[in-house]
């Protein structure tokens, strides 16, 4: 066996019986020969390691394969404590921001200004925000690519949290889809990375970057928006998520990545497999994080942080703070910063036109459909995102709606392959189809700019995703529109929640809706109407009775007067 004609060897493994065993890839690509060879020297050992290009991390990770097994029993961490413990981390230069001389000189009260026109908190020391690309310490190659792409100015977002992740702080942001988030992180990353020194490994390029985010739709849009700006650097970057290859994704890593955008159960499998290290990682992203933990990712995050040095940086992005949010930022970051542009709380962009259509059955949401939307789809500028509750109800809705509409129509769920999803976006993304029906698989993961329609042909269970949905149109700053049907009966748990929505998105709200919502907050969570006993009287039907929305208010007065009559138990009558 000729070892230096070896065209890839992509294991080598220490057997117990004293023996190593050599996987080889052949030249072809697709087949690979076992040999085993016995009595080797330890001198012969360590120029085959020399050979293979295995730092002392692989080795020292080869020998611990034994010991995985009871790694993955103590939460699937693969690296256990101890070995965490032998890597020597080092400390990464993570401060590569100057202050633009313009910036300091930017008055309080222009400051105060602008935090109060945005509804902007800050917590922590914050450097000042930027309000002109001239003001970024961005290599001249990324402004041009900016200029090119028509970005001349920075959104909010952007203003606060660029110098903040070029400072090298841990950091927090909170703001809505749609404020420019992707390149509020990816940017800092590339300079980040790029001026990071000489790699541990000299052989193998492990990631400096690393982004986790919920969907594979949104590990997608994330690589596409950086990728050009990556490009100006020849950094490579990489997409690892669920339903590809994982053979493929594992030869990807061994050739060495910059940036690695991965969902939390895709990478973690992939470090389990000890298909690539995060020790080089010095810049972390976790977008989305809301939305991770309201997918229960929290298990798969924890494991992955196991893996990643200590003294990197972290940033954080989500568009809501809630308690557990809260409590992974205490747990993995030190010092950190908080930037909230806006409220805390899910609303709506105030760019997008929200309307909402009662509904009795399925056959009226169709008819109204159509009625509503056949104006719309007149003008072939106008692109329509349909989301659906269930995977069948999408491919259903766009087989009948192709036949009704004589439009081009594809749809997009989980049991569609990744290829036809990949195809369908694209094609929507063109032009070529103008209405998309999807499932909330695709809720986060659409970045297309355009999209001058959203309509809820199923209302969401929740508000949350209701928001995310609606958030897919009146992006970059433009106008939107959003349709949604709403079943009264159905859907009455969210009405008195939806109605606050509109009111603060200063929408129309349907005069049903507004009925069923106070019914909901007078009768109970359940909205069923009260009956006090076989005695005693109950509550008539609201949409018999002309005058119920005026009686319903005064009795809500009277009872908040404390006049109410105090309820008895069941079966008694007052």
């Amino acid at each position: 066996m000729d070892l230096p004609r070896m065209s890839k060897v992509l294991r080598l493994a220490r057997k117990s019986h004293g023996m190593l065993e050599l996987l080889l890839y052949e030249s072809a690509g697709k087949n690979c020969r076992r040999f085993s060879v016995s009595s080797v020297s330890q001198q012969y050992e360590r120029s085959l390691d020399d050979l293979l290009n295995f730092g002392s991390n692989d080795r020292r990770r080869r020998y611990d394969k034994q010991t995985s097994h009871r790694g993955q029993q103590e939460g699937g961490r693969g690296w256990n404590s101890f070995n965490r413990r032998s890597v020597d981390f080092q400390e990464m230069e993570k401060n590569f921001y100057l202050e633009h001389a313009d910036v300091k000189n930017i008055p309080q009260e222009e400051i105060e200004a602008f935090y109060k026109e945005h509804k902007v908190k800050v917590f922590g020391d914050v450097p000042r925000p930027v309000f002109d690309m001239e003001h970024v310490n961005f290599p001249d190659e990324i402004k041009d690519l900016l200029a090119k792409q028509g970005i001349c100015k920075p959104t909010p977002i952007q203003s606060l949290m660029w110098p903040v992740a070029l400072s090298g702080l841990d950091s927090v942001g909170i703001a809505q889809t749609g404020s420019g988030k992707t390149l509020g992180y990816m940017l800092p990353a590339i300079v980040h990375s790029m001026n990071q020194g000489p790699r541990r490994h000299e052989h193998r390029k492990h990631p400096r970057t690393l982004v986790i985010a919920p969907t594979r739709e949104l590990t997608k849009q994330i690589s596409t928006v950086s990728w050009p700006f990556c490009k100006l650097y020849r950094m490579r970057t990489l997409c690892l998520y669920g339903g590809a290859s994982k053979s493929i994704q594992e030869q990807d890593l061994l050739r060495g990545q910059d940036i690695v955008v991965a969902t939390p159960g895709r990478l973690l499998d992939l470090l389990n497999n000890y298909s690539t290290l995060l020790d080089e990682v010095s810049y972390l992203v976790l977008d989305e994080a809301d939305r991770m933990l309201d997918m229960g990712f929290e298990p798969q995050i924890k494991s992955i942080m196991n893996f990643l040095n200590p003294y990197r940086q972290t940033t954080m992005w989500s568009a809501t703070w809630p308690r557990e949010v809260e409590n992974l930022a205490l747990s993995y970051m030190s010092n950190n910063v908080q930037v909230q542009l806006g409220s805390h709380e899910l609303t709506v962009n105030q760019n997008i036109e929200q309307k909402i259509v009662p509904v009795e059955d399925e056959r009226d949401k169709l008819f109204k459909f159509v009625e509503e939307m056949k104006p719309v789809l007149n003008d072939p500028s106008n692109k329509v995102l349909i989301f659906t509750n269930t995977k069948v109800k999408a491919s259903d809705l766009a087989y009948k709606l192709k036949g009704a509409l004589r439009k081009g129509i594809t749809a997009i769920h989980g049991d569609i392959s990744q290829m036809n999803r990949e195809r369908a976006l694209r094609d929507f993304s063109k032009g070529n189809v103008p209405i998309l029906v999807a499932t909330d698989v695709a809720a986060r993961g659409i970045d297309v700019s355009d999209i001058t329609h959203v309509v809820n042909f199923d209302f969401p269970k929740d508000l949350t995703d209701y928001i995310h949905r609606v958030g897919r149109t009146g992006r970059a700053g433009k106008k939107g529109n959003a349709l949604s049907f709403i079943s009264l009966q159905e859907d009455g748990k969210v009405c008195e929640r939806l109605v606050e929505l509109l009111r603060e998105s200063n929408q129309e709200i349907p005069d049903d809706l507004l009925k069923a919502s106070m019914r909901k907050s007078y009768f109970g969570s359940s909205g069923s109407y009260r009956k006090f006993g076989s005695g005693g009287r109950k509550f008539r039907d609201p949409y018999n009775n002309e005058n119920y929305g005026a009686e319903l208010l005064q009795q809500t007065a009277v009872c908040r007067l404390g006049a109410c009559p105090k309820k008895h138990a069941k079966g008694q009558q007052r």
